[in-house]
């Protein structure tokens, strides 16, 4: 149970962490274009 539960903990932080540094692309390049 607690496997499983690390494993949907750890790709949920994974996942999360990839928005973020999407969001920090995407602002980058935003600010580049202006």
């Amino acid at each position: 149970m607690k496997f499983i539960l690390d494993t949907f903990l750890t790709r949920k932080s994974r996942a999360e962490r990839q928005k973020l540094s999407q969001k920090k692309k995407e602002f980058t390049t935003g600010t580049a274009a202006e």
